[in-house]
């Protein structure tokens, strides 16, 4: 119908003239054309103007023209627009009576407008007015009228706004109380609550409708979603009391377009009534922990912090009122009821009266035929408007029917579960909804739009807005960042519309911010999020404190904030936002709707700063706060399942900190409640079942229970069925699954679930192609996966693979990436283990250099710091191991300190940075032996420990470590409580792990070969049996297929051929056999521990040989060495090993066949595996000594051959230890023991047999007191090669802790001593520190003076001992013993001992220590009596005789050099004491000395000075924290004081003074020292030996690291200072040596203890004859001379023989 056609002012002209400007308005809502917005309000003017005053229709008029106007007011921003909607609004109401509804509702749209132009002006006034209107209407709307919620809204927000200006507290009063009114409307209006039809469309969730019409009236109805569709819109008729009309339904995501019409308006023409109905869900995190989230990759010494995220299956379209404006608290989530049967929705929206054209609309809509929506819209719009058809209009119709329409906001949520507000447009399609052509339509109805507007058209700002958003909708969609660009794009210029002052400001500023941090989370660009921040505190300032837009704009400010804390680390920026969170809540008091999400919000951030600091206050509030959230949340509460999760995720947090089981099960049942409101068929369902799986499999590893494991497989299975393909989801359920069965798989070894999850992830991998923001996540699974294959099958293509992939997770997060540090982190650890495998430098060096650049980008205050430095100090450790550089460990520990020092008391991961000290002090510990180390290592673990109550992850990991350091520690002092301690550590662990744990088998060996170790040392045959047992359980636990199996039946066939040894049960033999087979065949060709087995197998065979004497496996037994001998070829490290244990199977063959030739292949291949300079030095040393054993055995002429290649070996063997710990075990260790005591006797013996005595005194000296010798010539040598070759004295001392460290113990093999290399890359890079360290040794040599170093000392420099006297050494053999008398001027003296061994030597030791234990002075007088005279007879006559012979007249001062047991004997006091009988010390002055080099060395360092020594005199009578070692001295005062009285120069130093720190400082200042104190010899770890004082002891140890320049003359008058140790006697290991070796020249000490009583007399003695010319020189030479004066003077006075034959001069 056209205008134009009629008069002016005709009835029909006006009716056109509305119908017209109303089309208008209908094409501007489709085309945002604001040409046709200005169009339409000039039409309905003219109208207005045309229209009478008492014209029944003018009210109609008024009020669409001050729609218009408000429509444009929203468009522009221009406030004259609202001025006019407020002058129309109030028109429309004064035509009405007060009474009626008619102008309730003109009131309240009136209200609407003043609140509107109040935001823009703060204009009280107009809140006043608007406060007053409200008030009005609710006075004539009772509690019962359906428009009374929507009243109380209004009038609150009205107040709010008010209250921020004002601070007027009865407006806050006024506000409680509406919200609490419209809560209790809410409540009672539940009589569609129990509608239940059970459709295919209903849902059990309570949902909220809001119906809203043009003329800004609404009302909020509470209903229950199970409602089909015709009882909703029963409810949208109630509201309208029982009018027909048409209907805009926003159903199911589409729009149902329907004619409206109503009585008091023009009866074809209406209002169009907006319907939404939604299901609210929290505006927070869903979930503290995703359901989605992905497995760790990589597993790491670095601990991960969970990332947060809103599991995106509950993600659904968000939408808000726009013409009521609002708050966060109405914000409600689009809900998906479904489509009930066309038929039936059909039937029932006939009996409401719907026209059947209508309803085939909607089902078309719901069908999504938009070709037939189009056609019907196109029907109407040629109807309104008369006029042709755009060409533009079916893209428009379809843009909107998929999905957009006219709003104000979106939100979308950020990572961090905070709702992000987006104000503009619309989006309601749902996201499945928005594909394909219709995402194409709507791409074009939006750039339409925007290419339509004008640069400076009104509407462009709406238009920008919408652009923007629906670009983000396609971005949610695709994840191409491309989309997110443009919105911002769109964002900013929109924003560069709204200058400061605009009302819109404040949305664009938000919108900006919210789409930056969108994009700053895909990319890590941090310039994105600090802009974000800085919009969004922009945005802040222009809300007042009370603003009802604040809240939601902390929240923002608040998640950007900790986005940007888990970006840099910023400590201070997480505080902030926890204080906006905490003002956010403020707004949302008890009672008030938001609460609950408010409260989730404050407590992730709180649970996110416990992460870091570990402070338990804020986890526990953290819990508090949602607690609450679950009460608010009742059941039957839409969001219960939601809160639920939030609360059990936390819950479970607690308990992995404090390992308290009452929290683990109370997480189960919350995750179980969850999943019970999530029945079959709920869309959230496959979200529970994944998160009640996560904490099961958290069960699992704390009790190992299988049926758990399976559990959590099943409803990963499930949750797996319920996303299937195209299920947004499907790839996170692929991912889940995937590392359950890599768990499962790592339990029982099944290939099947590997193979399994390889498939998952890379099912997961093709779902998240090149752009996914989730691909380099799988990528890291799936290296994950592929690398712990490669652990399994040891194929080097998975390896490579894993870091191909790994490698392309770092590209695709480049530097600034928020993920990139984690993703270095994994490739850091895959590249490392590489590393592992190939021994490759690089890749080490890469590994570690990727550590340091995450190290670099983690400063001082970022919360993963520690992280950083653990990882980075394990990787440093490793290369120390490969090194040796002792700087690498200490910068490891340094790094651990720094870890541990940012992780206090409360910290949830201090734990771990306790444990990896520990180990890295433990490893120092084995490299120096410092028992300082161990004890702080064992302080860690047990720190540790303390903070893994039981029910903690890692409670048996520092359990088994501490067991091990401790199992450590008595292997290495023999106490017998550390291995009583360590088997109960362990004991403690396996109660840990129940019976099918999967640490339980490792635990079990642990506690099995701690057994067997006790066995050894108590010979109790129950611990064999039990260690069987155990060994026995760890096989059932590694069934066919585990790859650890062979380990185990290797294990078990080793212990069961301990108890055939024993028991010499046939039985025993064959089980053994039958294991050592199995795990033979587990071991394939190819395989790196084959020849181990072979061994094993072979040695089996050959006892039963020896038992059976069936040669057959004797045969067999030569032919598996020949076999493991192939397999290591010339130049492999372990060559040595198979050489040895062929040849003496051979050699056990020449006893059965008498072949000589067996017995000489025998031989050769002995001599081969000793010069074998690949091999390792200790399976060479072994070697040597079979050889030694069988040449002696046999008397073959290569004895004195194999004697000094072992005394060779073991003298470089020892040099390669890199501590005096490691050096003094090697010499005492296992079966071993024994060859190496005897060794140089042995080979002094075989030489003096061979008339080579100059031989004989060079093996000697090289065997013999090689710890201090080594010190000694490597402090000396290293420290001259230092100043002549700083270069070569690095690279010797380097490549030699290389060396040492390039080999690891075979735990596989039962070769005694055997150390094996496995690897082609290992064995090579063996080869090539072998060939680097002879080439340094031989350019060592070139260095002038230096031509023998590292060979033994010639004979024409050791006879230099007898330069001032003679030398004499007694050597004691079971070959043959003798007296070797050296003197500086002619070959040594040879006098052969007939009648003395070994065994009687140490008969007369056994003795000595007997007597001296006697209760009285008598017993011990006689039996000293006769030790003195055996000594006389056996060994000092014939070497006085021979020294008288010699003419060495009487009073000349000899030096005692003596071996073996010899070494604990009183040799100075020699002889027959009876009258007139001969006694040494009437003949000759004797001294003694540990080696000739000791000798030497005291007289080289003489300056020739004689003058008055500095005294240093320590006294100790009483050192505290004494025990049942330590006595009361009560003559030590005494005894010091005699001492300062005869001194001149003399510093006193007693008891308080005495301490331990004092003293070491104060002796390098002095050249003479007397200790006065209590000494104690160590019997089990001699170099722990030990002055007493006041605070702690001084240990031998620490004496030899002391430097000393001043050192001349020491006195130790303190017990057993000169004992030496009786496992190794000929090392002269006690406190006297030590002090020479420190530097001391000369050394008074004691043989046993001394009586107290004698100390003064003792010390005026000697002093008095020291200093017996006053003030004038004093040498300290005539030491040896006041022995002998303290002897005569004890004498004199009766004092028994053991009390002053106890004091021994050593030394120069």
């Amino acid at each position: 119908m056209a205008v134009n056609h009629l008069a002016p002012g005709h009835r029909l002209q006006l009716d056109n003239l509305y119908k017209y400007a109303t089309a208008l308005l209908a094409r501007f809502e489709l085309k945002r054309g604001v040409a046709d917005l200005g169009h339409a309000i000039a039409l309905l003017e003219e109208l207005a103007d045309a229209q009478p005053t008492d014209h029944p229709l003018r009210p109609l008029t008024l009020k669409t023209l001050a729609e218009a106007h408000y429509m444009r007011s929203k468009s522009s921003g221009d406030i004259s627009d609202l001025n006019a909607t407020i002058l129309y609004e109030q028109q429309v109401s004064d035509f009405y009576s007060a009474d009626g509804p008619e102008h309730d509702l003109s009131c309240s749209r009136l209200a609407v407008a003043l609140v509107r132009r109040s935001r823009a002006t703060n204009s009280i006034p107009d809140l006043d007015r608007a406060t007053n209107l409200y008030e009005k209407v609710l006075e004539g709307r009772s509690a019962k009228h359906s428009e009374r919620s929507a009243t109380l809204t209004g009038l609150a927000e009205a107040l709010h706004f008010r209250y921020s200006l004002t601070k007027d507290p009865a407006d806050r009063d006024r506000i409680y109380a509406c919200d609490k009114e419209v809560q209790n409307l809410c409540s009672s209006n539940q009589p569609h609550q129990s509608l239940n039809l059970q459709s295919p469309a209903t849902k059990s969730r309570f949902v909220l409708l809001r119906v809203q019409s043009l003329d800004h009236s609404s009302v909020l109805i509470e209903a229950n979603i199970e409602d089909t569709v015709d009882q909703l819109k029963d409810m949208v008729l109630d509201k309208t009391g029982g009018s027909k009309g048409r209907h805009e339904l926003f159903c199911n995501g589409h729009l149902l377009l329907n004619e409206w019409t109503i009585e008091q308006c023009i009866p074809d023409r209406g209002d169009v009534i907006y319907m939404v109905y939604t299901v609210e869900v929290p505006v927070t995190q869903t979930d503290l922990i995703p359901e989605t989230q992905s497995a760790t990759s990589i597993p790491s010494p670095v601990e991960v912090t969970p990332i947060l995220d809103v599991a995106s299956d509950e993600q659904v379209g968000h939408i808000t009122d726009s013409l009521n404006g609002t708050t966060e608290d109405e914000i409600i989530e689009l809900a998906t009821p479904g489509v009930a049967s066309e038929n039936a929705t059909k039937i029932k929206l006939l009996d409401m009266g719907f026209p059947e054209e209508d309803i085939m609309l909607a089902m078309a809509v719901a069908r999504s035929d938009f070709e037939a929506v189009f056609e019907y819209l196109l029907n109407i719009h040629v109807l309104i408007t008369q006029q042709g058809v755009p060409a533009d209009l079916k893209a428009e119709v379809l843009a909107v029917m998929t999905g957009e329409s006219d709003s104000e906001m979106s939100e979308l949520g950020t990572s961090s579960g905070e709702m992000v507000h987006f104000k503009g447009r619309r989006s309601y399609a749902p996201a499945s909804s928005t594909t394909g052509d219709a995402r194409e339509a709507e791409n074009m109805s939006s750039q339409m739009e925007h290419e339509l507007t004008p640069p400076k058209d009104s509407k462009r700002l709406a238009n920008l807005n919408n652009l923007a958003i629906a670009s983000i909708n396609h971005y949610t969609q695709s994840e191409d960042l491309s989309d997110l660009d443009l919105a911002i794009g769109y964002f900013q210029e929109a924003l560069e519309l709204c200058p400061l002052g605009h009302f819109e400001r404040p949305n664009g500023l938000s919108n900006l911010a919210n789409a930056l941090t969108t994009r700053c989370k895909q990319t890590g660009d941090r310039e994105d999020l600090d802009a974000a921040i800085g919009y969004l505190q922009e945005e802040m300032q222009l809300y007042p404190p009370e603003d009802p837009n604040r809240p939601v704009n902390l929240n923002n400010l608040a998640s950007a904030l900790v986005t940007r804390y888990c970006h840099d680390g910023d400590r201070s920026g997480l505080d902030v936002a926890i204080g906006y969170f905490r003002q956010a809540l403020e707004f949302y008091p008890p009672g008030r709707p938001g609460r609950a999400n408010s409260l989730i919000n404050l407590a992730s951030a709180l649970s996110t700063r416990c992460r870091l600091t570990g402070d338990r206050e804020d986890l526990d509030t953290a819990v508090g706060y949602l607690q609450e959230a679950v009460q608010l949340h009742p059941p039957g509460h839409p969001h219960r399942s939601a809160s639920l999760n939030n609360l059990a995720n936390a819950i479970q947090a607690r308990y992995n900190r404090d390992g308290d089981r009452a929290d683990l099960d109370i997480a189960i049942e919350y995750h179980k409640e969850g999943l019970e409101l999530h029945p079959l068929g709920h869309p959230n369902r496959s979200g529970s079942l994944n998160n009640l799986a996560t904490v099961i499999q958290t069960r699992y590893k704390q009790d190992g229970n299988r049926t758990d494991l399976d559990m959590a497989i099943e409803y990963l299975q499930e949750a797996l069925q319920l996303r299937p393909l195209g299920h947004p989801d499907r790839s996170s359920s692929l991912n889940n699954l995937a590392a359950a069965l890599e768990i499962r798989h790592r339990e029982d070894g099944e290939r099947v679930d590997l193979d399994m999850a390889i498939e998952h992830h890379e099912e997961a991998l093709q779902l998240r192609p090149l752009g996914h923001p989730d691909r380099s996540a799988s990528l890291n699974n799936l290296a994950n996966v592929f690398d712990t294959r490669h652990s399994q099958n040891g194929d080097r293509e998975d390896l490579d693979t894993a870091i191909e992939y790994l490698q392309e997770a770092v590209q695709l997060r480049p530097p600034g990436h928020p993920d990139r540090l984690s993703s270095l982190n994994n490739l850091a650890n895959v590249i490392r283990t590489r590393y592992i495998q190939d021994g490759s430098r690089a890749d080490l060096d890469t590994a570690i250099e990727y550590y340091q650049e995450v190290l670099q980008h983690h400063p001082v205050g970022h919360p993963n710091r520690s992280i950083g430095l653990n990882n980075l100090a394990a990787a440093i450790q490793t290369r120390y191991k490969l090194d040796g550089d002792r700087a690498d460990l200490d910068m490891a520990i340094t790094y651990h300190q720094e870890a541990l020092q940012l992780r206090p008391p409360e910290h949830p991961d201090r734990s771990t940075s306790l444990y990896n000290l520990a180990n890295a002090f433990e490893t120092r510990y084995s490299r120096n032996g410092d028992q300082v180390d161990a004890d702080t290592a064992i302080g860690y673990y047990q720190e540790a420990i303390q903070l893994q109550p039981l029910g903690h992850l890692d409670r048996s990991a520092s359990l088994n470590s501490l067991a091990s350091i401790i199992h450590t520690r008595y292997m290495r002092n023999g106490d017998h409580r550390d291995l009583d301690m360590a088997i109960g550590y362990v004991q403690q662990a396996m109660h840990i792990h129940l019976a099918k744990h999967t640490d339980r088998s490792a635990t079990i060996n642990n506690l099995a070969h701690l057994i067997q170790t006790r066995y050894s040392r108590d010979g109790d045959r129950a611990d064999l049996d039990i260690a069987i047992g155990y060994y026995q359980e760890a096989l059932r636990l590694h069934p066919l297929g585990h790859p650890n199996r062979s380990v185990s039946l290797n294990n078990l066939a080793a212990i069961i051929q301990t108890r055939y040894r024993q028991d010499r049960d046939r039985a025993d033999l064959d089980i053994a056999i039958e294991y050592d087979e199995e795990a033979l065949q587990l071991r394939p060709l190819g395989h790196p521990e084959r020849s181990a087995s072979l061994n094993n197998l072979a040695i089996d065979m050959e006892n039963r040989y020896k038992e059976d004497g069936i040669s057959g496996d004797l045969d067999a037994a030569i032919a598996y060495h020949q076999e493991a001998l192939r397999l290591q070829a010339p130049g492999h490290p372990n060559r040595s090993t198979s050489l040895n244990n062929l040849a003496t199977t051979i050699h056990t063959r020449y006893g059965r066949d008498d072949d000589q030739a067996d017995l000489d292949t025998a031989m050769l291949l002995l001599e081969e595996a000793c010069s074998h300079e690949h091999g390792t030095l200790a399976s060479r040393f072994d070697a040597s000594l079979s050889w030694k054993q069988l040449a002696l055995q046999h008397a073959h002429p290569s004895a004195l051959n194999a004697l000094s290649t072992a005394l060779e070996l073991l003298d470089m063997w020892v040099t390669m230890s890199s501590s005096l710990d490691s050096q003094h075990s090697r010499i005492v260790a296992g079966e071993m023991y024994g060859h190496v005591q005897s060794l140089a006797s042995d080979a002094a013996a075989v030489a003096l047999d061979s008339k080579q005595p100059q031989r004989a005194v060079e093996l000697l000296e090289q065997g013999r007191g090689i710890l201090f010798a080594q010190l000694i010539r490597y402090r000396t040598a290293l420290d001259d090669l230092s100043a002549a070759s700083p270069r070569l004295a690095a690279e010797f001392t380097t490549l030699g802790s290389r060396l040492e460290n390039s080999v690891k113990q075979d735990h596989t093999s039962r070769s005694s001593g055997s150390q094996s290399i496995s690897g082609s890359d290992e064995i090579g890079r063996h080869q090539e520190l072998t060939r680097q360290w002879s080439d340094v040794v031989s350019q060592i040599r070139m260095v002038p003076g230096f031509a023998t170093f590292l060979k033994p000392t010639p004979f024409d420099a050791l006879r230099c001992a007898a330069d001032e006297g003679p030398v004499i050494i007694i050597n004691v053999s079971k070959l043959r013993s003798d007296v070797i008398i050296l003197r500086d001027d002619a070959e040594p003296e040879i006098v052969r001992l007939a009648d003395i061994t070994p065994i009687e030597v140490l008969k007369i030791y056994a003795r000595l220590v007997n007597i001296l234990s006697e209760p009285t002075s008598e017993l011990r007088e006689s039996g000293v009596d006769e030790i003195l005279r055996l000594l006389w007879e056996l060994v000092v006559q014939p070497a006085v005789e021979r020294l008288k012979m010699m003419g060495v007249p009487q009073g000349s001062r000899i030096w005692w050099c003596p071996t073996s047991w010899l070494c604990l004997l009183p040799l100075h006091a020699a002889g027959i004491y009876r009258p007139r009988q001969p006694k040494l010390p009437d003949m000759y002055i004797s001294s003694y000395t540990t080696t000739l080099s000791a000798l030497i060395r005291a007289r080289k360092s003489d300056s020739g000075y004689i003058g008055q020594p500095s005294v240093l005199a320590v006294g100790v009578s009483q050192p505290e924290g004494r025990d049942g070692e330590d006595g009361f001295l009560p003559c030590v005062g005494e005894e010091l004081r005699r001492l300062a009285a005869l001194v001149p120069n003399v510093m006193l130093m007693k008891d308080q003074d005495a301490l331990h720190d004092a003293v070491t400082a104060r002796l390098p200042t002095h050249s003479w020292v007397h200790l006065s104190c209590h000494g104690h010899q160590d019997v089990h770890w001699p170099f722990q030996s030990r002055f007493r004082l006041q605070d702690r002891p001084l240990t031998i140890q620490e004496i030899t690291r002391t430097d000393l320049p001043k050192a001349e003359f020491a006195f130790l008058a303190a017990c057993h200072t000169a004992t030496g140790d009786a496992w190794t006697p000929d090392e002269g290991l006690h406190l006297a040596a030590a002090m020479q070796f420190a530097g001391f020249r000369g050394v008074i000490g004691t043989l046993w203890a001394m009586n107290d009583s004698d100390g003064p007399d003792i010390t005026e003695t000697f002093y008095k004859f020291m200093f017996r010319d006053g003030e004038g020189a004093v040498d300290y030479k005539d030491a040896a001379k006041g022995i002998y004066k303290i002897s005569t003077a004890l004498r004199k006075k009766n004092v028994p023989l053991d009390r002053w034959i106890n004091f021994i001069h050593v030394g120069a």
